[in-house]
């Protein structure tokens, strides 16, 4: 009668990139309980919290303030409300122990070995058949099924009811004769005693994740795409959506681009869940307003978004170069990257696993960003902030590269329409780096007006300028010739 289904986004929005530490147990989370329980507390402060996440679990304060950012903002989303429902916070807590449970356990972030999935179109071989993969949202069904009894305990000794309601709807999608039901009713017909059981028998896999759009809602996309270089082992890109069907989450994967260059601003992207893996070598925009965005084990590639309303989590990546704008951005185990963002709250950066990042500001003005921006969702302004607050201190990596403006610089969007305004709201440092790159090409034109030329000696100048850049452009840069093949698959 019940089926019983994880939402798995709860996990993409308070997860922590990182582990929060070798001492931090499900013992500690039931004495944080107990301390509420004598204190009658429903509603606590960020920094009482931090004070029993340090006396209870032996957590830094970092990693405790990255946790209660992350449950402000996925439940509240109100800037004026200083305090969260205890309930909502243990709830968080025990999230984390998520990162406990999968590190006994050979696992994918997300989207990983998809590639012996069989994905919309494409026919399955036998021998993939023979494979199973372990995925995130199996495994997100698995430590539910596991720890059930314990999330229980910590939701059901207290009295607050809205609010333990509220994270079982939140945790599960709940459908009878299939229509969506909140938890009251559940309770309604299967006792509170049975209730563990029930669950852990009939729980799947989330309904609008990844699997599901690969397997059995979604379908492929066929974006045209430029090739930058043709690559030395051929693997087709798989791109697929359940944007077709309606869901409440529409969710598009973009998975293995090798040196591609993708281009986007369509309705298809607006407002949804985006998710790019192993995508190496190779330039995506994809230039609408997102709901949110993870990128996982990207190599040596550029992203450039319009806003994305929710979160932004980068896992995995090395060599990336990633222009956005965010509500909030986590960022784990990532290396040798350049960050250029705008965002409500801090970057939460694990310093253990990450390192040689550069923060900047947010360096794109396309035609369309001002219209994307006055749909955002926030309620805070967007801003720039050079210092992350990096979870796990303990770490000796050094995490950012020291920040000097000099390797700042505009990032143009080289389609139709370029949009030449300069960008608003920058730092005076990197303001005036821009002002003194722009006073070669000021001295230039200078000079060539006091040669008194001809208009046919102009031309002529103009010509073999013009020569001579496009000869760099096709010897330096990458992204001109994916753009230009791209050009030619579109038939512009």
């Amino acid at each position: 009668m019940f089926k019983f289904f994880v939402n798995s986004e709860v996990f993409e929005n308070l997860l922590l990139p990182g582990r929060l530490g070798a001492n931090f147990t499900f013992d500690g989370i039931r004495r944080i309980q107990s301390v509420l329980l004598r204190g009658n507390l429903n509603q606590i402060t960020e920094d009482y919290f931090v004070k029993l996440c340090s006396e209870h679990c032996d957590l830094y304060q970092e990693n405790s303030r990255a946790l209660f950012i992350c449950t402000h903002r996925f439940f509240n989303r109100n800037e004026g409300e200083e305090e969260i429902s205890t309930n909502l916070l243990l709830f968080s807590l025990f999230l984390q122990l998520f990162e406990v449970y999968t590190k006994r356990l050979t696992r994918s972030r997300s989207v990983d070995r998809l590639s012996t999935e069989r994905w919309p179109g494409k026919p399955e071989l036998d021998e993939q058949r023979k494979h199973h993969k372990t995925y995130d949202e199996d495994l997100h069904v698995q430590f539910y099924q596991e720890r059930i009894k314990d999330l229980w305990e910590i939701l059901c000794l207290k009295d607050d009811l809205k609010d333990r309601n509220r994270v079982w709807d939140t945790a599960f999608t709940v459908l009878k004769n299939d229509e969506k039901i909140l938890f009251p009713e559940v309770l309604k017909t299967i006792p509170p005693e049975e209730i563990i059981l029930t669950i852990q028998k009939h729980l799947k896999t989330t309904r609008e994740g990844v699997l599901a759009c690969i397997k059995t809602d979604g379908k492929r996309i066929s974006w045209p795409l430029g090739e930058i270089k043709p690559p030395k082992k051929i693997e087709k890109p798989k791109m697929a959506t359940n944007a077709h069907v309606l869901m409440p989450r529409k969710l598009i994967v973009i998975s293995k681009l090798l040196y591609k260059t993708v281009a986007r601003r369509s309705s298809t992207l607006v407002g949804a869940h985006v998710k790019i893996h192993r995508c190496n070598n190779s330039f995506l925009y994809l230039l609408s307003p997102l709901m949110s965005l993870t990128i996982t084990k990207c190599v040596n590639t550029t992203i450039v978004t319009g806003p994305v309303h929710e979160i932004l989590r980068v896992q995995g990546c090395s060599g990336l170069n990633l222009m956005s704008l965010a509500s909030l951005v986590l960022v784990g185990e990532t290396w040798d990257s350049s960050l250029y963002m705008r965002t409500e709250k801090r970057p939460i950066i694990d310093r253990r696993t990450s390192g040689n990042l550069g923060l900047y500001p947010y360096n794109v003005n396309y035609v369309g960003l001002d219209s994307d921006l006055k749909s955002w969702r926030g309620k805070s302004r967007l801003d720039f902030y050079p210092t992350p607050l990096l979870i796990n201190p303990e770490g000796t990596n050094s995490v950012l590269v020291p920040q000097n403006s000099i390797q700042f610089s505009q990032f143009f969007i080289p389609f139709l329409n370029l949009n030449i305004k300069s960008l608003t709201e920058l730092p005076d440092e990197f303001r005036c780096e821009l002002e003194k790159r722009e006073e070669p090409v000021k001295a230039w034109k200078v000079f060539l007006e006091s040669q008194d030329l001809t208009s046919e000696e102009t031309d002529l100048v103009d010509s073999e300028v013009n020569d001579e850049f496009k000869k760099w452009l096709q010897t330096n840069n990458a992204e001109i010739k994916g753009l230009e093949s791209l050009a030619n698959n579109m038939k512009i």
